[in-house]
């Protein structure tokens, strides 16, 4: 495992614009990225998100390891606040740093901001608290590459039951921690023939964030199925049953 520390910048900014951040330590890499863009690093990086407003207090944070059981080893989770002045105004900072990141961090982070006028923001998420506050939300996805763990959500060692209703759709939980991951939707009700299921985008769609989705499933789509992940020399699968129920 890698122990150079990468400080990834993620300069997002409830005013709509950019703003530039000294830091002491100057890391070895540094990643710059905008509004959306996908980050991937390594376990045991670490991670640095960067929020502005004009209000003070108004910046929140969501990130996974707040959705995480308490008997999950906590990183170094820390929150910076600070105010810098430019051209006399105040700009409200707020720093996420996550140290010695792993598997468990991999998801979506977001910077919210209240109250905060959102007129000409690129890439905004809104949504109305009251009739005089908005609230402006910016996210990044985080993938945090670890090849002795492939998927996001560990296997259960089981075939995972999974149910769905003709001329629906069905979700194969089959994320992984780092995008180019190659992994394969098998069915294998042949009896130990598997049988890739082709990713046509109608059919068959697949997002490394969230797995492959099924859709307009048939009743004759039951069966067993595995996701296969491969990254370099390592695999991993993941198995399925499907039981397809016909609508009413």
């Amino acid at each position: 495992m890698k122990s150079i520390s990468i400080l990834v910048f993620v300069l997002v900014f409830c005013e709509g614009r950019y703003l530039g951040l000294v830091d002491d330590v100057v890391p070895k890499f540094m990643l710059h990225t905008t509004i959306h863009d996908d980050i991937v690093l390594e376990a045991g990086e670490s991670i640095q998100l960067t929020c502005s407003s004009k209000m003070p207090g108004s910046v929140s944070w969501s990130y996974p390891r707040q959705k995480q059981p308490n008997e999950v080893e906590e990183p170094t989770v820390t929150i910076l606040e600070e105010v810098v002045n430019e051209n006399g105004a105040d700009q409200y900072i707020s720093k996420l740093i996550v140290a010695n990141i792993t598997t468990n961090d991999t998801g979506l982070y977001e910077c919210s901001c209240m109250g905060v006028a959102t007129q000409n923001v690129p890439h905004i998420i809104q949504a109305h608290a009251a009739a005089s506050d908005v609230i402006s939300s910016y996210d990044v996805y985080v993938f945090v590459s670890d090849p002795t763990e492939l998927f996001q959500e560990e296997h259960a060692g089981i075939r995972q039951p999974l149910t769905g209703f003709s001329r629906s759709y069905v979700e194969f939980p089959c994320a992984v921690n780092n995008p180019n991951t190659t992994v394969e939707l098998l069915d294998d009700s042949g009896h130990g023939n598997f049988i890739p299921v082709p990713v046509d985008g109608k059919k068959c769609t697949y997002d490394p964030k969230t797995g492959f989705t099924l859709s307009k499933v048939h009743i004759r789509d039951s069966g067993a199925y595995t996701c296969k992940a491969t990254y370099g020399e390592y695999e991993e699968r993941k198995e399925f049953y499907l039981h397809v129920l016909r609508a009413f």
